[in-house]
């Protein structure tokens, strides 16, 4: 039996490496977006992002405007796909059933690839039929992407979210780029997955990181309270810039320590935050609150005019102690993608009394790094290696 062990696991490594090969993606793509970022970084003070759209020559092609485009009529999206695209038996079946919402068909010039896309949902979610039409002949339907993790919500991709999708071509092959940002911090991450030879290849990903820059916008005080709008203005957009950078948002501390005296404040103010905190999610879904802008409402934006994804923490300005607030911009589920706010509270009898809030926009900074990596399937630990 000895004779025929190292021929067997010869013939399993030599599959093994086989395997490896053939799942290695080529990040040809991700790497030209990254040497590009860093040479419009390097080229200019502005956003190194945009330009790769944009210009007569873009770095990154998208189509220049939808062949079709039709709303909430599917039969005038069938009647008019079939009058350009001429479906075949199979692709007439991919799309048996099409709910056309907000319906597009998107084409890159010089290309047999084509893109139906469907947004609908409060979310702008995507719905994606790829095709492929040669020159004189029938559309046929193409396999969906290559997935992006290993749960359905994860391969969601949906503008409410942060996500923009694009039919490309980046240095002659065509491809499909999402990009994809967080309201959490300034970075931008791309998922490109290349078209070649009439089939989806692996994606590959590119990872901008930024920093950030805070600055306060606007300041609301009452007409007479312990702390004034200018002394808020200096330390607001500093307060929420540490909050932001906190590895663990429980650890956040600001300024100085809470003097013993108003210790016990203290915990009434983070006790009657909390229950107020659980009465709103019970009662509404969600821990969202009114800005208070003292009776200068008219003076805010969409996304500031309520509060949400509040954490509450004592702080010690200027030798008095209040509860400050601090969440996003949000407008129901949607967050502010350039907004945080800062609330500050003082205990009146046993109730939480707002003194004075402020605005703090965010805005991208330098960039710090940018790199380009194989596309590692979301929700799958990189500690773990598969079996």
């Amino acid at each position: 039996m000895r004779r025929f062990a190292i021929p067997v696991i010869s013939f399993g490594l030599l599959v093994a490496v086989a395997i490896s090969t053939a799942q290695t993606p080529n990040i040809t793509l991700c790497q030209g977006i990254a040497a590009q970022i860093r040479q419009n970084a390097a080229s200019s003070p502005g956003d190194p992002i945009e330009p790769l759209f944009k210009g007569d020559h873009p770095y990154i092609v998208t189509p220049a405007k939808a062949d079709i485009t039709v709303l909430q009529d599917s039969a005038q999206f069938e009647a008019l796909f079939q009058e350009k695209f001429h479906p075949s038996a199979a692709m007439s079946d991919a799309l048996d059933g099409f709910s056309a919402d907000d319906a597009s068909v998107l084409s890159l010039p010089s290309s047999n690839l084509h893109l139906i896309q469907n947004i609908g949902g409060s979310a702008h979610c995507f719905d994606f039929h790829f095709f492929w039409m040669p020159t004189g002949g029938e559309s046929q339907p193409l396999p969906d992407l290559p997935r992006k993790g290993v749960r359905d919500g994860e391969n969601m991709i949906c503008e409410g979210f942060g996500d923009h999708p694009f039919l490309a071509r980046i240095g002659g092959v065509d491809a499909f780029v999402e990009t994809m940002w967080s309201p959490e911090d300034s970075n931008s991450d791309f998922r490109v997955v290349p078209f070649k030879q009439g089939k989806w290849t692996p994606a590959c990903e590119v990872e901008a990181d930024f920093g950030t820059e805070y600055s306060v916008s606007k300041v609301f005080v009452p007409a007479s309270g312990p702390i004034s709008d200018v002394a808020i203005k200096a330390v607001a957009a500093e307060i929420v810039a540490q909050h932001a950078a906190a590895k663990d948002p429980k650890s956040f501390m600001f300024g100085p320590p809470v003097p013993q005296s108003e210790e016990e404040n203290v915990s009434a103010m983070l006790a009657l935050a909390a229950t107020t905190q659980r009465d709103r999610s019970r009662k509404s879904g969600t821990d969202a609150i009114p800005f208070p802008a003292f009776g200068h409402e008219n003076e805010l934006d969409a996304f500031q005019s309520t509060l949400g994804l509040i954490d509450n923490y004592p702080v010690v300005l200027y030798g008095n102690t209040y509860l400050a607030a601090i969440g996003r911009g949000v407008i129901g589920w949607r967050e502010s993608p350039d907004s945080s706010g800062l609330i500050l509270y003082t205990l009146t009898g046993r109730k939480l009394q707002p003194v004075g809030s402020a605005i703090v926009e965010q805005t991208r900074g330098a960039l710090k790094s940018v790199r380009a990596t194989p596309w590692r399937l979301r929700g799958v630990d990189p500690a773990v290696r598969p079996n």
